[in-house]
């Protein structure tokens, strides 16, 4: 039997031209403790944070192919077969490894989240190829269909979404952003914010997904999306 899921939200707003504003969602299904503590569904914090010390300014990938091409077209519904988007831009992957890299070497350090905890060293996250195809899928989806959201126009949150394409975890999390130009403002904006800080340290996952995507026109242009699982 599956225990029961608990959500922890948070919201985090960024100043200036371009923004990121966020819920963030965390299930875990079977921690050994046998379900949820129970207590972490907080509602909404941080509804008032700004980042102002964000190097926001939004430009806009123009080096990029901002088509999106995948392989199947499934991304541009938010959705993939396998939960992996193939034919992704390369300038697009580099962002994404830019994230992975900030992600491990602030797992390594250590962090301070606050009202989620300080957070000693924990072990490197590995790319799993199903988050990265949903992640990309979100991220293009948020910039393609104009919205920002952790649930989508069609009523999937990250955990369906990631179930349907075949990622069978029991941690799950999801943190994203918009208006951010490169990975290393994204990762710093996320560790100044307590509930993104506390799902990227988060020592009981031990994969990720990462997704890029840059669509002009959009509200924000940039769109950025992590999701976190156990194995």
């Amino acid at each position: 039997m599956r225990a029961i899921p608990y959500r922890v939200l948070a919201l985090f707003v960024v100043t200036g031209l371009a923004g990121c504003s966020s819920e963030i969602p965390v299930r875990n299904t079977d921690r050994s403790s046998g379900g949820s503590s129970g207590g972490r569904d907080t509602g909404v914090a941080d509804t008032g944070a700004t980042d102002s010390g964000a190097t926001d300014s939004g430009a806009t990938d123009t080096g990029t192919a901002d088509t999106g091409t995948t392989d199947t077209g499934t991304a541009d519904t938010g959705t993939a077969d396998t939960g992996v988007v193939d034919s992704w831009p390369a300038s697009w992957t580099r962002l994404e490894a830019d994230v992975l890299a900030g992600v491990n070497a602030a797992r390594a350090r250590g962090a301070n989240c606050d009202s989620e905890g300080v957070f000693g060293p924990a072990p490197a996250l590995s790319l799993n190829p199903i988050l990265v195809g949903t992640a990309r899928a979100m991220s293009k989806d948020m910039g393609a269909r104009n919205f920002f959201d952790h649930t989508d126009p069609d009523g999937l949150d990250p955990f369906q979404r990631m179930e349907a394409a075949g990622y069978n975890g029991g941690a799950m999390g999801e943190n994203i952003a918009a208006g951010y130009a490169t990975g290393a403002e994204v990762v710093a904006g996320w560790l100044t914010s307590d509930g993104h800080c506390r799902n990227i340290m988060d020592p009981d996952f031990g994969v990720i997904g990462i997704g890029y995507a840059s669509v002009p026109g959009s509200d924000y242009t940039h769109y950025w999306t992590q999701n976190f699982g156990d194995r």
